[in-house]
């Protein structure tokens, strides 16, 4: 999931897709948790309340109904009948108290009560089970349920006390594993989803490097056809295209931009198909006429790639490589940076490849002779900075003088006339 570029660990898509899944997938999963434990948190507080009131009005109904046929202050023998209720009641899980009220709020036990007017009131215009959460003077969460209760003579309000602090706790305990279960959960969708995509993307990547090797393949193939119109240059759209990789990598260009200088390079002169033969092949120097005419080749190739809607990224090399950086160059007379990178790599390589193989006017240009004249040149035909690098490559090329360059199936001799051992060079 993990690349090195320029030196440096890159995530892939993939370990971008993964990263980024996975910090989803744990939000996802954390928001979830909180949702399900909140959730059954709230269904035991309801559940815990609705089974303690029902139970404490079974235990209810004699004294209240004994109290009910009788009128002012409730009699001693009704107040040890709820005494023994609420100690009944305390003996239930989370239960603490019980306060029993008139229908107007008045405390009937205990006693001293504290009055709940609007509590009662609530309750009864509810006629259903009303709760209030309160903190005692311990800290204790305490939730209270009202709940109506009607006799045959008077109706009265049951307020039960229970602990919300042992009721969290004990829904804190089944939340841990409410929660250990859905992250599990989605873990498994997680890296189910992950194995899936890994083996789609390695699909895809064969399918990708299959296609590149074919484009390739066919583009060194139109790349020869070119190049054997004339025989002094045949191999040449090979070579530049294999310098121009082997510059944009001594460049830390990023692995698309290679392979994109690289096919603008093996196409460079593509548009010298529609260039005379008279001109193409003239053993003699151009007038002005002849090197206008191929001084197009640049824009008839431009125009030829540019039908295809995949290579949009190659016209700009294309059409640009014959641009200087003094601004004197064709078609465009674009100046410094605003050339294309890749145009400014090509022309390093396709300078270099002219002088270090044999025309009709002249013979090669050493290795040597030909470094000197790029370097004449830079900063103002050439990118400086960009023969610099060149420098590099021919450096590494040529660190065994007894080798023979073969790249893309072509051998160098050129290079080292005086060798003939072959070494493949990859980039």
């Amino acid at each position: 999931m993990l690349s090195r570029a320029g030196g440096t660990l890159r995530f892939t898509f993939l370990g971008k897709f993964a990263l980024t899944t996975f910090a989803l997938a744990l939000v996802v999963a954390s928001l979830l948790a909180v949702y399900l434990i909140r959730s059954h948190e709230a269904a035991l507080e309801a559940n815990e309340a609705a089974s303690a009131a029902g139970q404490i009005s079974a235990l209810l109904t004699k004294p209240i109904s004994a109290y009910a046929t009788t009128s002012g202050p409730p009699p001693a023998a009704t107040m040890r009948a709820l005494e023994t209720v609420e100690a009944d009641a305390k003996r239930f899980q989370y239960v603490l108290g019980m306060r029993l009220y008139a229908h107007d709020g008045t405390p009937i036990f205990p006693a001293d009560a504290k009055r709940v007017d609007d509590a009662v009131r609530r309750t009864l215009q509810l006629s259903d089970l009303w709760s209030r959460d309160t903190v005692n003077a311990r800290g204790e969460e305490i939730r209270t349920e009202y709940l109506p209760f009607v006799s045959t003579l008077s109706i009265f309000v049951v307020a039960i006390d229970l602990s919300r602090s042992e009721m969290r706790g004990q829904a804190a305990g089944e939340g841990r594993t409410v929660a250990i279960a859905t992250c599990g959960a989605i873990a498994i969708v997680f890296f189910s989803l992950v194995a899936l995509v890994t083996g789609a993307s390695r699909e895809l990547e064969r399918r990708r490097l299959q296609a590149q090797d074919t484009l390739l393949g066919t583009l060194t193939i139109l790349a020869d056809v070119i190049d054997k119109r004339d025989p002094y240059t045949a191999g040449h759209s090979r070579r530049v295209a294999t310098y121009s990789r082997l510059l944009a990598t001594e460049l830390r260009f990023a692995p698309l931009e290679r392979d994109t200088i690289e096919h603008a390079a093996l196409m460079h002169d593509l548009g010298k198909i529609g260039i005379p033969d008279a001109v193409l092949l003239k053993p003699a120097g151009l007038d002005d006429e002849e090197r206008r005419i191929i001084g197009s080749h640049p824009t008839i190739g431009a125009d030829i790639i540019r039908s295809c809607g995949t290579m949009d990224d190659v016209v700009p090399c294309v059409l640009h490589h014959h641009e200087r950086i003094d601004g004197r160059g064709y078609p465009s007379k674009l100046r410094g940076e605003s050339i294309p990178r890749g145009a400014r790599a090509i022309a390093v390589c396709d300078s270099f490849d002219a002088m270090t193989t044999d025309r009709p006017y002249r013979r090669a240009l050493s290795v040597e002779t030909a470094l000197a004249e790029l370097r004449r040149v830079a900063g103002t035909q050439l990118d400086a900075g960009y023969v610099l690098a060149f420098e590099a490559v021919v450096t590494n090329i040529t660190a065994d003088p007894a080798a023979t360059l073969q790249i893309h199936g072509m051998e160098f001799a050129h290079l080292f006339p005086a060798e003939r051992e072959a070494v493949a060079i990859t980039s």
